[in-house]
């Protein structure tokens, strides 16, 4: 920027200030739960503050802030965004947010099983999320062969975050389902010794795999009693990230991230980067056959 003095005799005098705007790829981000800082890093030197991973209407940034003595607080230095930082087999990293307490979602699921065509819808609202648990309530309704089931329950879950990916420590089922004209109600409390290992908590690399190995559960129902027994090993890996999809609800930037189990089963799940929000799911035999589809219909 040029500023120009001119006084009263008509001389002149010039100075120029160069002014750097930084800022979001948005120009106006007006949700709050927008800004995502759960799967962030920050760190301090002098009077800069470091920030790496923070989210920003579903991307990722690395920021820098640094002390305004004018502003009297900490004013953005440095914006850039962090989707090419490198994963753990070199690809493209973005960080998804923790779904927000409140949020409601719908699905519809559809498929055919042994000739056996279902249908149905799950409802589920997360009643509270946060970086060591998640409550949540469903409603869910299952059409199969000609029958109908509906089941109410919630789920409370306990699990840490280490090096980014997410270890379940316990959770608890509460469950009444009505099937046949039979209504039977459960409560089952699961727990795992060491915590079992889900996945990514947040931050997805493009080519990043795990592997989730067995390891021993305590199950007690107030129905089935209590039994010990070992979780099923998988392998997961990301498949893609920024991946667009369609569900009849719209579209939505999603993660791509396929599970395998040792018998070949498979599952495959889009996760929207804005939201946190499963968007699509789809669930294959150990022969490979696809044979149910779970697609977002509301979202609220």
């Amino acid at each position: 920027m040029l500023v120009r003095v001119v006084d009263k005799d008509n001389a002149t005098k010039d100075t120029t200030a160069i002014f750097t705007v930084t800022g979001f790829d948005k120009a106006y981000i007006a949700d709050p739960n927008a800004i995502d800082l759960s799967h962030a890093t920050v760190t301090g030197n002098g009077n800069t503050l470091t920030i790496k991973g923070m989210v920003a209407d579903g991307k990722s940034y690395d920021v820098q802030a640094q002390w305004n003595t004018g502003a009297q607080g900490m004013q953005f230095s440095s914006v850039n965004a962090a989707a090419s930082q490198s994963g753990g087999s070199g690809g493209a990293c973005v960080s998804v947010p923790w779904i927000a307490s409140g949020r409601e979602a719908r699905w519809n699921l559809s498929g055919n099983s042994g000739g056996v065509a279902t249908s149905g819808t799950i409802e589920t609202t997360y009643l509270s999320v946060s970086t060591t648990g998640v409550r949540t309530q469903t409603h869910s309704t299952t059409s199969a062969g000609g029958f109908t089931s509906v089941s109410d329950s919630t789920v409370d879950a306990q699990y840490h975050v280490t090096n980014d990916l997410l270890y379940v420590e316990r959770f608890t089922l509460n469950s009444t389902s009505t099937a046949m004209g039979f209504t039977f109600s459960d409560r089952t409390e699961t727990s795992f010794q060491p915590a079992y290992l889900s996945g990514p908590a947040g931050r997805f690399c493009e080519g990043q795999s795990w592997t989730s190995p067995a390891v021993a559960q305590t199950i007690v129902s107030t129905t089935a009693g209590s039994r010990q027994e070992n979780t099923q090993p998988f392998t997961g890996r990301v498949q893609s990230i920024g991946i667009p999809v369609t569900t009849p609800l719209g579209s939505y930037t999603a993660v791509k991230v396929r599970t395998e189990w040792n018998d070949g089963s498979a599952t495959i799940v889009w996760i929207d980067t804005a939201s946190g929000v499963m968007v699509r799911q789809e669930e294959y035999d150990p022969s490979g056959v696809l044979f149910q589809t779970t697609e977002l219909a509301g979202l609220k």
